[in-house]
């Protein structure tokens, strides 16, 4: 049996052993709105749900689309086990898809789903696909306990800088003023790497959320009169994903990331968390890429998959401006159909 369900309305199934924090329904506080609304659609055998996946119907000006957890990825952490329950599963996903009046749809699937890459398109017949990678920490020890003492040391060295000014804390209940010098931070950061920032909506939501529920974290550094920045981060089942972190340039020199993270490894271990998802970067062998990979994290591919709905000429006739801003952080077909467009 399949059905589909409201997100708010969804408890993920407990005998799972690592459940992806995506899968959970609170997300649905966080993100649903009068444009964008929630959904999971089940696998279920003698009440029992085998596979499921969550998704979103994103009412835009330009029209309406699916997307499988936009702005924070994933959407299923597909078992290979399940794999006779896909075809149809997707079938139906598609049925709702166009019920809703979807151009397109698209999915993500979680870094340890077990399904191979070459069986997506046998279950969903996609028509374009993305590759991308993230990092993955596992968490039996503290990283730094694995590194060699060098690297080691380098680390608490720079743990060190902080820790000598007693005026700096990590504030791990910040007020809202707080979180609001933090989004300033954000911004400000996003402007200098030259790319587009979530909303602030998304990240009020989720500091909203934070307050009330003990899946998700936002802790901050910071003194009496200034924020160095902050992380959030949620949590599922056996593993946290690093959701957002942004810090001042210019105090780069205190290593605050540094000096944030390494608490914040503590605590997880405390809760005997397995894993650590770092989440993509901007680009390998970039300096992100290298300072999760400096912690120890090893690199995992995830897949993007969607299908146009309508005529590929359709979507491609609206502006990508207009994609890029309505439904940022969000994939739904390749940039490229519109480079390809151009130049005809």
């Amino acid at each position: 049996m399949i059905k589909i369900v409201e997100l708010n309305e969804f408890l993920p199934p407990t005998e799972k052993k690592l459940i992806p924090p995506q899968l959970s329904g609170w997300w649905a506080k966080i993100i649903d709105s009068v444009v964008r609304k929630g959904y999971v659609i089940c696998v279920c055998d003698a009440d029992v749900i085998k596979e499921h996946l969550n998704f979103y119907i994103m009412k835009c000006s330009f029209g309406n689309f699916l997307i499988s957890m936009p702005y924070i990825a994933y959407g299923s952490c597909f078992d290979v086990a399940n794999k006779k329950y896909l075809s149809k599963l997707f079938s139906e996903l598609e049925k709702f898809a166009l019920e809703n009046d979807c151009l397109a749809m698209s999915i993500c699937t979680h870094p340890f789903a077990s399904l191979p890459f070459d069986v997506y398109h046998d279950v969903f017949n996609y028509s374009f696909y993305y590759k991308n990678f993230c990092q993955i920490s596992e968490l039996d020890v503290h990283p730094l306990l694995k590194l060699t003492h060098k690297r080691r040391m380098a680390f608490r060295n720079e743990i060190s800088k902080i820790e000598k000014d007693s005026d700096y804390f990590i504030d791990t209940n910040p007020d809202e003023d707080t979180f609001n010098k933090w989004v300033e931070v954000y911004n400000r950061r996003f402007q200098e790497l030259g790319g587009i920032p979530l909303p602030k909506w998304f990240y009020l939501n989720y500091y909203k959320e934070s307050q009330t529920n003990d899946k998700n974290d936002f802790w901050v550094l910071r003194n009496d009169s200034v924020v160095l920045g902050g992380i959030f981060c949620s949590t599922g089942e056996n593993i946290v994903d690093y959701g957002t972190s942004a810090f001042r340039s210019d105090y780069r020199k205190l290593y605050p990331t540094t000096f944030l993270l390494n608490s914040y490894f503590e605590k997880l271990i405390k809760e005997g968390i397995r894993y650590f998802n770092w989440q993509s970067s901007p680009s390998k062998g970039g300096g992100v890429y290298n300072y999760k990979m400096r912690w120890g994290a090893k690199e995992y591919e995830h897949y993007y998959f969607s299908k146009n709905l309508v005529d590929i000429s359709e979507i491609i006739a609206i502006p990508l401006s207009k994609i890029k801003s309505e439904l940022a952080g969000c994939y739904v077909l390749p940039y490229t159909l519109w480079d390809e467009e151009v130049k005809k």
